[in-house]
């Protein structure tokens, strides 16, 4: 009840008692603005005096999936006569299957928690709290609600679908054809020197070494035929007709992530920011914290990529995820694979636009996989440009 209605109740109280001359009205208005002062006095701020730790089981989850979480509660300190409600605050979509606060009568003397479990339907990235505490005095003349904490946020990353293992074919000296001679080295590797050989590159040559023995002597790098991926998903808005198409490609992209993942290839992705390469369940993580943080946005597919081409490795497989490819995208991967890059594309849904984009993909000689619905990324498996 606010201050406001209270005084109004009492000068009508006492005014009514001045013109009906009976004390009656007097005594009532009386004994409410003691209420009133009563609970002022007996109910203050307790947000300077409140502790709250959330503890979650996991902040990483799959659609569907529950986490569970414990609220505690530090000593907030007596207050007199004092109701207490500490509700923590979910997510619009979520939903529990317990009470997600508790209610405490003369305050918190000592710690008190709870737990729930909270249930996320869809991708994203959802906040649990603040922790809210509402209280006031034993007649509810004064409410109050507070905020007491900040939000731990609870990333739902893609469904993922169980694919084939991702086994394109190589681009390198030893693949399906010839590659460009670097790709049998990683120039970030050295491994030591050895004499010049006509036809060593400049950039090749130890002058260091030249220069202490008198005679040209050129590095030797570590061999690169370990395969490392670079997952591309497409979020700019313009190339999918909606969200759900949008939602598809994340999918093919995380599945994609877990299948590399599974057979321990490097990988690494490209959605809002890139993720550099890395393997194993850690490094797969990442790659699905950034999936489910993932939001379609203004630009152009083609313009991403140009700004990625020097984070991404010269010697990667492009893994391209998208609806609708255009010819400007089209005309970079193509230069990457004639610069000796292995180009594979996945195309998403089923429309006029997706067909044109498996057509334009196939003419750059990639690697084409196309997956309508969910239930097609388990079956799309990539057509050989030679065999197209």
């Amino acid at each position: 009840m606010s201050l406001l209605p209270v005084i109004l109740i009492a000068i009508v109280g006492f005014g009514a008692a001045f013109i009906l001359g009976s004390t009656v009205p007097a005594w009532l208005s009386g004994a409410l603005l003691a209420a009133l002062l009563f609970g002022w006095l007996t109910s203050r701020p307790i947000k300077a005096k409140a502790h709250v730790q959330r503890e979650a089981d996991r902040l990483l989850i799959a659609p569907g999936e529950s986490v569970t979480a414990r609220v505690t509660v530090t000593h907030i300190g007596t207050a007199f006569l004092q109701w207490l409600v500490v509700m923590d605050t979910l997510p619009l979509g979520a939903t529990s299957n317990s009470p997600t606060g508790l209610v405490s009568f003369g305050g918190l003397k000592m710690d008190s928690s709870f737990f729930y479990s909270a249930i996320f339907p869809a991708r994203g990235v959802y906040p649990l709290g603040p922790v809210k505490i509402s209280h006031g005095d034993i007649l509810a003349l004064r409410f109050l609600t507070e905020p007491v904490d900040e939000p731990t946020y609870v990333r739902v990353h893609p469904k993922i679908y169980a694919i084939p293992p991702v086994m394109l074919p190589s681009s390198r000296m030893m693949g399906e054809r010839r590659g460009d001679p670097r790709s049998s080295e990683d120039p970030t590797r050295s491994m030591g020197t050895r004499f010049y050989v006509p036809g060593d590159p400049q950039k090749r040559i130890h002058w260091r070494a030249t220069a202490r023995t008198g005679t040209l002597v050129s590095k030797v790098y570590d061999g690169s035929s370990e395969p490392i991926h670079a997952v591309v998903l497409n979020t700019c808005q313009f190339d999918y007709r909606s969200q759900e198409m949008f939602e598809l490609g994340c999918m093919a992209a995380a599945s994609l992530c877990n299948a590399l993942a599974l057979t321990d290839q490097d990988v690494g992705l490209l959605t809002d920011e890139w993720q550099e390469v890395g393997y194993g369940k850690l490094h797969l993580e990442r790659c699905l914290s950034d999936l489910a943080g993932a939001t379609p946005r203004q630009g152009y597919l083609s313009e991403r990529l140009l700004i990625a081409d020097r984070l991404i490795p010269w010697r990667a497989t492009i893994i391209v995820v998208t609806q609708k490819l255009d010819e400007d995208a089209a005309a970079w991967l193509d230069l990457r694979r004639k610069a000796g890059n292995t180009i594979a594309v996945v195309i998403v849904g089923a429309s006029a636009e997706s067909d044109e984009s498996v057509v334009r993909a196939s003419m750059i000689r990639a690697h084409v996989a196309h997956a309508r619905t969910e239930g097609g990324i388990e079956s799309a498996g990539f057509i050989s440009p030679g065999r197209r």
